[in-house]
């Protein structure tokens, strides 16, 4: 009878202990920000009152802006996640992203930007100094303890006031597994070759041509070089 207790007590000691290193290793844990949430503005989903048009929609979410505030978007998600207060936390502790203000179940409120890397480019507005703010925003988020994970030109966000660039969308992140060396490395790369770098970190999974044009273009913007046929180097990469 004592050897079936204490068999009985191994057992359940084994199973605490692996639950505790699994969570330990996740970095989703319910609730880890509650209760450390600042400057909220919409309480008791009266932001639902003052949701105005949808400016995009996916099938796992949808943005809004508000009728009453054109500070900050409503970022809404299809299906509830529990890891809303996960991302809440890593997008306002990198210190590069826009400030989530308030957040639900379903839902967060963010600061809004002025326009994608995506509409930079496709509006002809990309040149050097706008380059030399996109690999400092990356060199800061090679940092990071977090790894983002999803980063394409519709997650580079364009401050204009600040004339910077700021990440969104964290909900891929996790612990940042770039080893020492890989992040010396990085740091000891000049301009050029570190934008070679994040260009084809940022299109992965794009044809080898689109990415060799991406390059090309811009090297050519950083150098302040004339780009022969941009329209058409345009027309291309819009449809992506």
């Amino acid at each position: 009878m004592n050897n079936i207790l204490i068999l009985i007590i191994l057992v359940i000691l084994l199973f605490s202990i692996i639950k505790y290193i699994s969570n330990k290793n996740n970095i989703y844990k319910s609730d880890i920000y509650k209760g450390d949430k600042t400057d909220i503005i919409y309480k008791n989903d009266i932001y639902k009152g003052d949701k105005g048009d949808i400016i995009y929609k996916s099938n796992k979410t949808e943005i809004y802006n508000f009728k009453n505030n054109n500070k900050y978007l409503l970022k809404k998600f299809i299906k509830k996640k529990n890891t809303i207060p996960d991302q809440v936390k890593i997008n306002n502790e990198s210190n590069v992203s826009p400030k989530i203000i308030e957040y639900g179940k379903d839902y967060y409120i963010i600061e809004k930007m002025d326009k994608t890397l995506k509409n930079i480019i496709l509006q002809g507005e990309m040149d050097a100094n706008i380059l030399h703010k996109f690999l400092e925003i990356n060199r800061k988020i090679d940092k990071y303890k977090y790894s983002h994970n999803d980063l394409h030109w519709d997650n580079y966000l364009w401050d204009l006031n600040n004339k910077e660039f700021k990440i969104i969308d964290w909900e891929k992140a996790n612990i940042n597994k770039i080893n020492k060396i890989n992040k010396i490395n990085r740091s000891n790369l000049n301009d050029r070759d570190y934008l070679i770098l994040k260009i084809k970190e940022t299109t992965v999974g794009l044809h080898e041509m689109v990415i060799e044009q991406a390059i090309k273009y811009s090297l050519s913007k950083y150098d302040n070089e004339k780009i022969e046929n941009e329209e058409e180097i345009l027309l291309l990469f819009s449809q992506f």
